[in-house]
C-alpha cells in the first residue's frame, strides 16, 4: 500500500532535500487509529542536499526494515539513533498512548526540508497543496480516527483541509 501512496508524490518535489515517510511499510498496511504529521523536515537543505524526497522514499520502499521509524532508527544531528530531543518526545508521546512508533504512519505536512518553518516563506501554501495528495491517500486508504499534528500551524492547516472546526485536545511536553 505504501507504494500506492508514494505514487502520489508530486514530481516537482522529488529532487528537493526532504523526506515523506517517517515510518516503514508495516505502518501503512492496515487501517490505523492515528496518523502523525509534523510540519516539515528540519535541517539545512544544503548540507542534506543528497537526501532527496526521491532517495529517501526509495530507501523506505526498498531498503528500510518493514517495521522502521525515523523516530527510533535514524541518527539525527550526530546523536545515537532515536536520541535526538524530538525523537525522544515522539516516542514518549506514542508510548503513553499505547503505540509503537514503527507501526504508526508518520509524515510531515510539507516534505521539503528547511532550517526553520519560516524559511519556506510564501511557498508554504503552494507546498502544502503539492504534498496534500499523499496525505489524502493515507487518509483514504488507512482511515485513521485521529490525526496527531505537531505544532499549531500544522494543526490549523490540517483541520482546515479536513473541515474539522474543533481542536479535540493538546499535549504539551517539557
Amino acid at each position: 500500500m505504501l507504494k500506492t501512496i508514494a505514487e502520489k508524490i508530486h514530481a516537482r518535489l522529488q529532487s528537493a532535500s526532504g523526506k515523506v515517510f517517517y515510518s516503514g511499510r508495516a505502518a501503512y498496511c492496515d487501517p490505523t487509529e492515528i496518523y502523525v504529521l509534523g510540519f516539515n523536515p528540519g535541517g539545512d537543505p544544503e548540507i542534506n542536499a543528497s537526501e532527496t524526497v526521491k532517495s529517501h522514499t526509495e530507501f523506505v520502499l526498498s531498503h528500510a526494515p518493514e517495521a522502521w521509524s525515523a523516530y527510533c532508527d535514524e541518527s539525527w544531528k550526530g546523536r545515537a539513533p532515536g536520541q535526538a530531543p524530538l525523537q525522544r518526545r515522539l516516542k514518549h508521546l506514542l508510548a503513553s498512548l499505547g503505540y509503537d512508533p514503527r507501526m504508526v504512519p508518520s509524515s510531515n505536512l510539507i516534505f521539503t526540508r528547511s532550517r526553520r518553518s519560516t524559511d519556506l516563506g510564501l511557498n508554504t501554501d503552494e507546498l502544502v497543496n503539492l504534498c496534500w495528495p499523499v496525505h489524502q491517500a493515507v487518509l483514504s486508504l488507512l482511515r485513521p480516527k485521529a490525526v496527531i499534528c505537531l505544532g499549531n500551524d500544522t494543526g490549523d492547516r490540517v483541520r482546515e483541509r479536513l473541515g474539522a472546526r474543533k481542536r479535540v485536545g493538546s499535549y504539551f511536553e517539557q
